[in-house]
C-alpha cells in the first residue's frame, strides 16, 4: 500500500472503518482513487476541514481601451484588490493634477 493510500485511509475517524478500508484496499488491489472515493463519504478526523477555495492569482479588467491587469501569488480578494487599485487610483490622479504624467 502507497502512503498517500496510507494517509487517505488515516484521516477516516472511526479506527474500526480504518481497518476496514485497509483490508479492502489489500484484498481488491484498490487505488488511491478509490480510497478517496470511499472516504469522503465517512466522517473526517476533528480538525480537519476541507481545503478552502484559493481566489485566483491573476484578474484581468477592460474598460474603455484600458486593461489592468491586478496579480497577487497569494491570489487576489476582491476586498484587497479595490482597496490596492483606489490608493493606486488616488496616486494617479495626484500625478496628474502636478502635471507629471506624462502624456
Amino acid at each position: 500500500m502507497s502512503s498517500t493510500t496510507a494517509y487517505a485511509i488515516s484521516r477516516v475517524a472511526d479506527p474500526d472503518e480504518q481497518v476496514r478500508i485497509a483490508d479492502a484496499t489489500i484484498r481488491h488491489g484498490l487505488s488511491r482513487a478509490d480510497i478517496i472515493k470511499e472516504t469522503r463519504s465517512t466522517p473526517r478526523k476533528k480538525g480537519s476541514k476541507p481545503a478552502a477555495r484559493k481566489a485566483r492569482a491573476v484578474r484581468v479588467f477592460r474598460e474603455v481601451g484600458f486593461k489592468v491587469t491586478v496579480e497577487r501569488k497569494a491570489g487576489v480578494d476582491p476586498m484587497e484588490a479595490a482597496e490596492a487599485l483606489e490608493r493606486i487610483a488616488a496616486a494617479m490622479r495626484a500625478e496628474a493634477d502636478d502635471g507629471s504624467l506624462a502624456a
